[in-house]
């Protein structure tokens, strides 16, 4: 009688393709605008063939570990609803287990961790999550959440402690990162990433310095895809030269970039100063603040005037018309709402793209 075994692997490798890709809240604000976090529902489903017989789990357990996820809240839902107790050492725990499975290894290519439980007495998540990199020989992309300094607070302990767990350490495979925060400490701690070409900064974080820029570009020649760069508002209108300068002149290779801030006719005008050589996309994330009073499905852009859509369309253009990119060249403006507004799920995220 014929069975699930009597399938060839290129039928059964195409069962995952029916499960939503995993990605956490800070992955998915990378990504194009409408991208939702949400659960990889398929683990159970894959662990369950992976487990039921010598065939299936050599097809299905490269597909079950091929997206490592260590992802979870800081903590516990309580019983009744409350907030519930901290999770102890739970991202030490979880990555010393992953370093012990060797057989798994070389299958893992994408790597979600969360740090959100490391403090001044505990700092082991870290010292884990450099170790674990050493044994990922494969591992292309990784994501870094709960690494942003807490309100109030002056140093950012998280990304200090990353810096020093790095320190002497190289990951060459890693070609994608993506962090929630933009500290110098963690600008320091990508000299351990020089093979990197994407660079994603998270919507919290906060305006990048002209000299971290510059290290950025020291430490990762080859980057191509730059997101989340914010830009100077005009109290700070001053530093834009020497921004567009980082910009264009230290990442030669960079053929996507994406920009948010202090988004403004002038600065697009200071941008355009200077030649970026292969630039193909320019990205604007447009925040706008929403009146309360609009009504459920109202739209960002709709309160958005068109002529300075038209300004920035037309600035982002000069930008784009002077690359030497061979590609067609696009512009998209992503409208978004400020993140600290109340009842967000009210209003509607929208974007608009335009060729040259």
């Amino acid at each position: 009688m014929p069975s699930l075994c009597d399938l060839p692997n290129e039928l059964l490798t195409e069962f995952a393709r029916y499960y939503p890709a995993l990605y956490c809240p800070l992955q998915a604000d990378a990504m194009p605008l409408g991208t939702q976090a949400n659960d990889y529902t398929g683990v159970d489903t894959l662990r369950a063939l992976a487990q039921t017989c010598v065939h299936l789990r050599a097809v299905f357990q490269p597909l079950l570990w091929r997206d490592a996820s260590l992802y979870f809240e800081p903590r516990k839902p309580g019983r009744y609803g409350g907030t519930g107790r901290r999770r102890e050492r739970k991202a030490e725990r979880k990555l010393a287990a992953l370093r012990r499975a060797v057989d798994v290894h070389g299958y893992i290519r994408s790597l979600t961790v969360t740090l959100h439980e490391c403090t001044v007495d505990n700092w082991h998540p870290v010292v884990e999550l450099a170790r674990v990199l050493q044994c990922l020989p494969r591992l292309v992309t990784l994501v870094i959440t709960g690494i942003r300094a807490s309100a109030g607070s002056a140093k950012n302990l998280c990304a200090s402690l990353m810096k020093t767990a790095f320190d002497g350490k190289t990951f060459p495979s890693v070609k994608d990162l993506t962090t929630d925060t933009n500290d110098t400490d963690i600008v320091l701690a990508l000299e351990s990433f020089p093979r990197l070409t994407a660079l994603n900064m998270g919507d919290m974080a906060i305006q990048i310095r002209v000299g971290d820029l510059r290290l950025i570009a020291e430490y990762c020649p080859h980057i191509e895809r730059l997101h989340n760069i914010w830009l100077p508002y005009s109290n700070e209108i001053d530093m834009l030269p020497e921004l567009a300068r980082a910009l264009s002149g230290g990442f030669p290779k960079l053929r996507y970039l994406s920009l948010t801030g202090g988004i403004t006719k002038e600065c697009l005008q200071g941008l355009a100063l200077c030649r970026f050589r292969h630039l193909e996309q320019l990205t604007l994330r447009y925040t706008e603040r929403v009146p309360f009073t609009c009504d459920a499905g109202t739209t960002v852009r709709s309160i958005v005037p068109d002529a300075l859509v038209e300004d920035l369309v037309a600035e982002c253009g000069r930008i784009l018309t002077a690359s030497g990119a061979k590609n067609r060249r696009m512009v998209c403006i992503e409208f978004k709402q400020q993140s600290w507004m109340p009842r967000r799920d009210r209003i509607v995220e929208t974007t608009e793209t335009f060729h040259f």
